[in-house]
C-alpha cells in the first residue's frame, strides 16, 4: 500500500513540474485510477470498525493484522 501512494505522488508531482496532462498521465490513467480505487477500498474497509478502534479510517497494509 505504501507504494501505490508513492507512485501516485510520483504522477502529481510529474504533474507540477511539468503541467503535462495529455502525455505521461494520459498514457497511465487506467493504472492510477486503479490505485486510486484501490486505496479507497482499504479505506471504506477501515471505517467499517468501530469508531472507538485504534485503527478506525487508517488504512491498512497487507501485513497488519486488524480484523475488520
Amino acid at each position: 500500500m505504501p507504494m501505490h501512494g508513492r507512485q501516485l505522488t510520483e504522477f502529481a508531482q510529474y504533474f507540477s513540474y511539468t503541467g503535462d496532462k495529455e502525455g505521461l498521465l494520459l498514457q497511465h490513467y487506467d493504472r492510477i485510477q486503479g490505485l486510486v480505487a484501490n486505496l479507497r477500498r482499504i479505506r471504506a474497509k477501515s471505517l467499517n470498525l468501530p469508531k472507538d478502534h485504534p485503527a478506525y479510517g487508517m488504512p491498512v497494509g497487507k501485513n497488519k493484522r486488524v480484523t475488520y
